[in-house]
């Protein structure tokens, strides 16, 4: 998200819906440009991992990744 954010298509499903702040991004295309255009530069640093099981029932079956951020302002 920080240096490689233009290869986010890579990442998400065509038909893929991103939730940011409870509101819907719909489709890889519209994804790719809000992240490009709507967001402003990062720097971010890794300290620690966690990851939680999602229901099959919730996510039809298919491999889910969830992504949980704590962000914490720092110098780019």
């Amino acid at each position: 998200m920080d240096k490689e954010r233009h290869t986010i298509d890579k990442l998400y499903l065509d038909t893929a819906t991103l939730a940011w702040n409870g509101n819907p991004v719909d489709g890889i295309n519209s994804i790719k440009s809000f992240l490009l255009d709507r967001l402003p530069k990062t720097s971010h640093y890794v300290n620690s991992l966690d990851s939680q099981p999602v229901a099959d029932y919730a996510v039809g079956g298919q491999t889910t990744i969830l992504v949980q951020v704590e962000h914490h302002p720092s110098r780019i």
